[in-house]
C-alpha cells in the first residue's frame, strides 16, 4: 500500500469521496482539510486584499501560514506517491509539480471537462476514473 499526497483545491466537491475510496483501498491518504489552513485564520477579509502584494507578503509570513506551510510540506516529503485530483488550483498544481521533480510517482485523476493541459504528460497516468486510479495504484 501507498503513502499519498492527495492536491487538490479546498472547494474540491468530489476530495471527501476520493479520500474515502483511497482509505478504503489500504492506502495511507494526507488529508489538508483536517486541522488545515485557510487564510480567513489570518485574514477574514483577504479576498479584498487580492491586489495588495504586500499583505500577500505579511500573511504568508504569519505563524499560521508557516505552520500550514511546513505541515503539507511534510506530508509531500514523506508520501511516495501523488495525486491530484481535479478540478484543482495553483498550490495543488506546485505541489503536484514538486512531487514529479522528486521522481515519486505522480497521477492525475480527471473528474469534470477542462482545458486541456500539455503538461499533465509529467504524469505516470492520467486516469479517468477512481476505479482506474486504484488499479494503477495496485
Amino acid at each position: 500500500m501507498r503513502s499519498i499526497y492527495l492536491a487538490t483545491s479546498w472547494k474540491n466537491q468530489y476530495y471527501p469521496d476520493v479520500l474515502n475510496q483511497l482509505r478504503e483501498a489500504g492506502h495511507s491518504v494526507y488529508d489538508f482539510r483536517q486541522d488545515g489552513f485557510s487564510w480567513d485564520s489570518i485574514e477574514p477579509n483577504w479576498t479584498k486584499l487580492w491586489g495588495d502584494h504586500q499583505a500577500y507578503l505579511r500573511a504568508l509570513e504569519h505563524p499560521r501560514a508557516r505552520t500550514g506551510f511546513e505541515r503539507d510540506f511534510l506530508a509531500m516529503n514523506t508520501a511516495d506517491t501523488c495525486v491530484i485530483l481535479t478540478p484543482s488550483g495553483r498550490s495543488a498544481h506546485m505541489e503536484f509539480g514538486w512531487m514529479v521533480g522528486q521522481g515519486k510517482p505522480s497521477y492525475v485523476l480527471l473528474t469534470e471537462p477542462q482545458e486541456w493541459d500539455l503538461m499533465y504528460k509529467m504524469a505516470k497516468k492520467i486516469c479517468l476514473t477512481i476505479g482506474e486510479l486504484l488499479e494503477e495504484l495496485r
